[in-house]
């Protein structure tokens, strides 16, 4: 397979600490792709020419393995790259691409001191600000959090008021089990700017690190999502570590 190109700034060489070879491999179909794993861990689009029928569309579905900090141990999960190999697939992402330059964020600081400004449609719980805010300058995990915020504030420009679709979000969330929060539900309960105690169980996974962002939608409401907690992974029913 020839090497992907992963739209990233700065380069790959100078964040080799997000990337240890040893800790994770990618399959697309029955083949290694390595680059296709540095665009999901640097949570950026794959850029490559046009070779093959498999490269005609705008999203890819690969089989990401990578470590998991929780039981130290390997953990195979399917996730969706943003991809291009023609104009028309740049042009679909144009959009996601422009939110993340202009949004401009440096840092977990800046992130959570503007949120209000760059994300008008989602609100935060209080339990956020600690985590996010000590992501410093560079720090890979910021822009991964800030590209699914905007997936999460575009469905809210682009959906109208009902029941949640998580077929119409870019990126693939998933909800706990019920098992995990039978036993761990407590632990996904954060108090929402109005005071309330919520819990949460839609989540997505993101990379570096294995990192969640759960969020909670709000059918009639506005602001349409409220975010309860990202970073650290949370313990669940099938890993109790």
């Amino acid at each position: 397979m020839s090497p992907q190109f992963c739209a990233a700034s700065p380069h790959l060489s100078e964040r080799d600490e997000v990337l240890p070879a040893e800790k994770w491999d990618c399959r697309f179909g029955q083949q290694t792709a390595r680059g296709l794993g540095c665009a999901h861990l640097l949570q950026s689009p794959a850029i490559r020419l046009p070779s093959g029928s498999m490269w005609s569309t705008n999203r890819l579905t690969v089989d990401f393995i990578g470590i998991d900090k929780i039981r130290d141990a390997f953990e195979e999960r399917t996730v969706t790259i943003l991809h291009g190999s023609e104009a028309s697939h740049l042009a679909s992402h144009a959009t996601t691409i422009a939110a993340v330059r202009e949004r401009n964020v440096k840092d977990g600081a800046t992130l959570w001191r503007d949120r209000a400004k760059l994300f008008p449609n989602l609100d935060f719980c209080e339990s956020v600000e600690r985590d996010v805010s000590r992501l410093g300058k560079g720090d890979a995990r910021v822009p991964a959090i800030i590209r699914h915020l905007h997936d999460l504030e575009e469905y809210s420009k682009s959906t109208a008021p009902g029941p949640f679709d998580p077929q119409r979000l870019g990126f693939v969330p998933s909800p706990e089990s019920e098992a995990t929060m039978q036993q761990f539900g407590e632990k996904r309960t954060f108090r929402g700017p109005d005071g309330k105690l919520t819990q949460f169980s839609w989540h997505y996974k993101m990379s570096p690190d294995e990192w969640r962002l759960y969020f909670l939608h709000r059918p009639t409401g506005q602001p349409r999502f409220l975010i309860g907690y990202i970073v650290p992974h949370l313990r669940t029913q099938r890993f109790d570590g």
